[in-house]
C-alpha cells in the first residue's frame, strides 16, 4: 500500500510538474513572438517575471541576453513597469542597465521607466556612473540623463545640476532638458547651481517628493496639450508620477494630509489621478476603516465623471461604502447611465446606500419614491439575461426586502414573487447562480428579515424542490433555507436521509440541526454516526448530548444501557465518560440512576489509571450506598486515599466511620489498612500518619487494639 501511495504521489507531482513546464513554455513563445499583439508578450513577461519558478526567472534573463530579441525586451521592460514589487530584483538590475545603455532610443527609455521600479537606493548608484563617466559613449550617457529624469529622488536632481558644467555640450544640453521637467531650476552659474544643490541636500525625502509632485502638477497643466501626440511618453511618465505620488502618500505622516492629497487629486482634470485616488479610498475602506465623512459630496459628482473608468470604480467604491453613497445622485445616474457595466454597479452602490440608510439610526430618510425605484431597477436586473445582472439584482432587492416596513406587504410579495419565478426558469446548467439566489432566499427568511413571514410562505417550497437538484451548491443552499423556514419541520423531512447523505456539507447542517431541535427520536440515526474516527462522530455525539440534556431522565437511563451493551466503553473512551458526567448532572434526583453512573465512572476512571478521579467518584458513591456494600466501597476508598497519599481525607474517613461504631478485625476499613501496612514503605509512613490523624469518642475498644497492632512493630 506505501509503495502503491508512493508511486500515485510521484505520479500527481509529475503532472504537476509536467503542467507547470507546459505553462512555462506556452509563456515563453507569447514572448518571443513578435506576431502576437503587444499586451499578449506583456502579460507573458508578467507572468514569467512574477512566477516563484527558477525557471521563469531563467526565461527573462535569457531572452534579456539575446541582443535581436527586441520585441521581448520591450515587453519585459513594461512588464517591469508595471510590477508593484519586482521578486528577485538582483538579477535583473545588470541586463536592464544594459538595455539603457542601447543605441536603440525606445528600449533605453523603456528601460529607464523599468528602473523606477528598482528603487534609487539600488539602481542610481550606477545610472550616476554610466553619466559621469567621461569615457562613456554619448548615446549611454543621454540615456542615463533620461532614466534620471524620471527617478523622485534629489540624488538625481542633484546629478544632473553637476552635468550642467559638464565639457560636452550635448551632456549640457540633455541634463538641462532633464531638469526642466523635473522643475528644478537649472541655476545661473556654478556658484548658484552649489546653492541650489545645498538647499536640496537639506530637504528631507517627504519635503522633496511633496514639492515634486507639486512641481509636476504645474508641468503637466502646462504641456497636457503638447503630450496629446506623445501617448507613449505620457503613458511612461504617468507610470512614474503615480508611482511617485503613491510614494508621497505612503509617506505622509497623518489621515488629515492624506484627505488633503486625495482630495486635491479627485478633483484633478486627469482622469489618472482621480483613478488613483478613487483605489486609495477603496484600499482605505477594505482595511477596515470607513472613508472620512467629506467624500461624500466629492463623490456625488465623480459617478457622473466624463470618464467612464473613472464612473466605474467610484461606483465600485461606493457599492462597499454605503454612508458616502448620494442616494438621489446615483439614481438620476442609473437612469442616464448607457455602458451596462458601469449601471450595474450603480445599483449595487445605489442599494448599498440604501441599506445603510434604512439600517442605521440618525441617518438621512429614504423616501417610498427613492424605494420603490430602486426595487424596479432590481426587477428589472433579476429579468436580464445576464448572470451577473441577475445577482445584482437580487442582491439589491435583499438588501431593501428585509427592512421592515419597507413597502405595502403586497408590493413586498410581488417582488418576493419576481425572486420565486427567476429561480423556476433556471436550468441545470446554471448552478451557481441557482445557489446565489437561494442564498438570497434564505437571508430573508432570517429572523431578523422584516419580510419574513411572506418570505417563508413564498420561498419554503422553492427549498424543498431544491433539494431535490443534482447540484450539491444548490443543496446545500436549499437546506439552509429549509432549516430558516421551519427548523422542526426541517429535521422531519431531512432525518431520513441523513445517514446515507452523501454530501457531508449536508449531513453536518442536519446534525447540527438535531442538536437544537431534536428528540430522542433522532438519537437512533445519530448513534449510526459514532463510528470511531469517522467524519460526524464529534458533531454527531454533541447532538446526541443535546438532545439527552433536554430528555427526560428515564430516556437518559435507558440509553445509558443501550450504549454500554454497544460496547461504547471501549470504542468510544471519551464519548463513554462524557456521557456519564452528563447524566450524573442530570440524575441528582434519582438515587438509583446516580449510583450506576457513578459505578461506571468509578470502573471507567479505575481502568484508565485516574486514581484522582477514581477516589472522586467513589467518595460520592459511598454517601449513596448503605450497609456491607457502602462498608466495601469505603474500605476501597480509604485504600486509594493512602495510596495517594492522602491523609487528611483517609482520618477523616475513618473518624466518619468510627463515630458510628466501633471497627473489627473483619471490617473493609480495618482490612484495607493492612493491606496498606504490608505494601511499600511510603504507603506505611502515610498509614502512620493517618492512624495518628484519627479522632474516637470513648468507648472504641476494638480500634484502640487494632491501632496499637498496626503501629506495632512488623510481624
Amino acid at each position: 500500500m506505501l509503495v502503491g501511495l508512493g508511486s500515485m504521489a510521484g505520479m500527481i507531482h509529475a503532472q504537476q510538474t509536467g503542467r507547470s513546464d507546459l505553462q512555462l513554455e506556452i509563456n515563453r513563445e507569447a514572448l518571443l513572438n513578435k506576431g502576437l499583439p503587444e499586451q499578449i508578450r506583456i502579460n507573458a513577461a508578467q507572468l514569467l517575471l512574477l512566477s516563484p519558478e527558477q525557471a521563469a526567472r531563467k526565461v527573462i534573463l535569457d531572452c534579456l541576453s539575446q541582443p535581436d530579441q527586441v520585441t521581448a525586451h520591450a515587453a519585459i521592460c513594461k512588464a517591469i513597469s508595471r510590477a508593484k514589487t519586482v521578486p528577485n530584483a538582483a538579477e535583473l538590475i545588470g541586463p536592464v542597465l544594459r538595455l539603457l545603455a542601447s543605441p536603440d532610443q525606445n528600449i533605453s527609455r523603456l528601460a529607464a521607466e523599468a528602473a523606477v521600479a528598482f528603487g534609487y537606493d539600488v539602481i542610481g548608484p550606477p545610472i550616476e556612473r554610466m553619466v559621469t563617466e567621461p569615457n562613456s559613449p554619448l548615446s549611454t550617457r543621454v540615456n542615463a540623463i533620461y532614466a534620471l529624469r524620471l527617478q523622485p529622488d534629489k540624488r538625481a536632481a542633484i546629478t544632473l545640476l553637476t552635468l550642467v558644467d559638464d565639457p560636452n555640450k550635448q551632456v549640457v544640453a540633455q541634463a538641462r532638458e532633464a531638469l526642466h521637467a523635473m522643475g528644478i531650476p537649472e541655476g545661473r552659474d556654478r556658484e548658484d547651481r552649489k546653492q541650489i544643490i545645498q538647499e536640496l541636500r537639506a530637504k528631507t525625502r517627504e519635503e522633496f517628493m511633496r514639492d515634486w509632485v507639486l512641481r509636476q502638477e504645474q508641468l503637466l497643466r502646462l504641456e497636457r496639450e503638447k503630450l496629446k501626440q506623445e501617448k507613449d511618453r505620457v503613458s511612461g511618465f504617468w507610470t512614474s508620477f503615480i508611482q511617485t505620488v503613491d510614494q508621497l502618500y505612503g509617506v505622509l505622516p497623518t489621515d488629515q494630509e492624506r484627505i488633503e492629497l486625495l482630495t486635491r487629486h479627485l478633483k484633478d482634470p486627469a482622469p489618472e489621478l482621480r483613478l488613483w485616488a478613487i483605489g486609495k479610498l477603496y484600499q482605505w475602506r477594505t482595511s477596515g476603516r470607513p472613508i472620512p465623512g467629506e467624500f461624500g459630496t466629492i463623490m456625488a459628482s465623480v459617478v457622473a465623471d466624463e470618464d467612464r473608468r473613472v464612473r466605474l470604480e467610484a461606483a465600485r467604491l461606493l457599492s462597499i461604502t454605503g454612508q458616502l453613497g448620494p442616494v438621489d445622485q446615483l439614481l438620476a445616474r442609473l437612469d442616464a447611465e448607457q455602458d451596462e457595466q458601469v449601471k450595474t454597479m450603480l445599483l449595487l452602490a445605489l442599494g448599498q446606500a440604501c441599506d445603510f440608510r434604512l439600517g442605521t439610526p440618525g441617518s438621512p430618510q429614504v423616501s417610498t419614491e427613492v424605494r420603490q425605484k430602486t426595487l424596479e431597477w432590481a426587477g428589472q436586473f433579476l429579468g436580464s439575461n445576464d448572470p451577473n445582472k441577475i445577482r445584482t439584482g437580487a442582491q439589491v432587492m435583499q438588501r431593501l426586502l428585509d427592512k421592515p416596513s419597507i413597502l405595502p406587504a403586497e408590493d413586498v410579495d410581488r417582488y418576493l414573487k419576481m425572486l420565486e419565478q427567476t429561480v423556476g426558469q433556471l436550468t441545470s446548467s446554471q448552478g451557481q447562480l441557482k445557489a446565489d439566489l437561494l442564498r438570497v432566499m434564505g437571508l430573508l427568511c432570517d429572523p431578523q428579515s422584516g419580510s419574513r413571514e411572506l418570505a417563508c410562505k413564498r420561498f419554503g417550497p422553492v427549498f424543498d424542490a431544491a433539494y431535490r437538484d443534482q447540484d450539491d451548491r444548490v443543496r446545500e443552499l436549499a437546506v439552509e433555507g429549509m432549516i430558516l423556514v421551519d427548523p422542526g419541520l426541517a429535521l422531519q423531512r431531512l432525518r431520513q436521509g441523513a445517514i446515507n447523505e452523501r454530501n457531508p456539507n449536508i449531513r453536518a447542517k442536519v446534525i447540527e440541526l438535531a442538536g437544537q431541535v431534536g428528540t430522542p427520536e433522532d438519537l437512533e440515526w445519530l448513534t449510526a454516526r459514532l463510528i470511531p474516527k469517522g467524519p460526524d462522530l464529534d458533531p454527531a455525539w454533541q447532538a446526541i448530548c443535546s438532545i439527552l440534556v433536554r430528555a427526560d431522565l428515564s430516556v437518559a437511563g435507558q440509553w445509558l444501557t443501550r450504549f454500554k451493551s454497544q460496547d461504547m466503553p471501549t470504542r468510544l473512551q471519551a464519548q463513554w465518560v462524557g456521557l456519564l458526567q452528563l447524566i450524573e448532572r442530570k440524575a441528582a434526583g434519582s438515587p438509583s440512576l446516580l449510583r450506576q453512573v457513578l459505578g461506571e465512572l468509578v470502573a471507567y476512571y479505575k481502568a484508565a489509571g485516574d486514581a484522582q478521579a477514581e477516589a472522586g467518584a467513589l467518595a460520592r458513591l459511598v454517601e449513596l450506598s448503605e450497609g456491607q456494600q457502602r462498608a466495601q466501597l469505603a474500605g476501597r476508598l480509604l485504600g486509594i486515599y493512602i495510596g495517594l497519599g492522602m491523609t487528611d481525607e483517609a482520618a477523616r474517613l475513618l473518624s466518619k466511620a468510627l463515630e458510628q461504631q466501633d471497627l473489627t478485625d473483619q471490617d473493609p476499613l480495618v482490612q484495607a489498612l493492612w493491606q496498606s501496612r504490608q505494601a511499600d514503605k511510603g504507603s506505611r509512613e502515610v498509614l502512620e500518619a493517618v492512624l495518628k490523624s484519627v479522632t474516637t469518642g470513648q468507648g472504641r475498644p476494638n480500634w484502640e487494639r487494632i491501632k496499637g497492632h498496626l503501629l506495632g512493630s512488623e510481624e
